[in-house]
């Protein structure tokens, strides 16, 4: 039972590292499941059973990326930051660098 939850994990960690640049450049919209799970090489119907949708996907990826964030911010205000100053230019440090990541067609409307 541990190896299949083990496997789901990476498998779902898979997923989200391959959608996520795709989601950013491409944007939401463009991206569909058929083509997370053909450039996985695994079925639809797998990715299906990882994430319900496209929304619930983009979501754990979104989830993922702010906890990746607040591990850097925790981890540079420990080790390197000096001041709130230092904190605060990191915090628009991040953000910069996700925002040069994220093409304008991620921000368009899903309906």
């Amino acid at each position: 039972m541990a190896e299949i939850n083990q496997y789901r994990q990476e498998l779902k960690d898979r997923i989200i590292s391959y959608a996520m640049p795709e989601f950013y450049k491409r944007g939401v919209k463009a991206v569909k499941m058929d083509e997370i799970s053909q450039g996985l090489h695994v079925s639809k119907r797998t990715v299906y059973e990882i994430f319900g949708d496209k929304e619930e996907l983009l979501l754990a990826g979104m989830m993922r990326q702010l906890e990746e964030n607040r591990s850097k911010l925790e981890n540079f205000a420990k080790t390197q930051a000096k001041n709130v100053i230092d904190i605060i230019s990191y915090v628009y440090k991040l953000q910069m660098e996700r925002n040069g990541m994220v093409g304008v067609l991620f921000y368009e409307e899903v309906h």
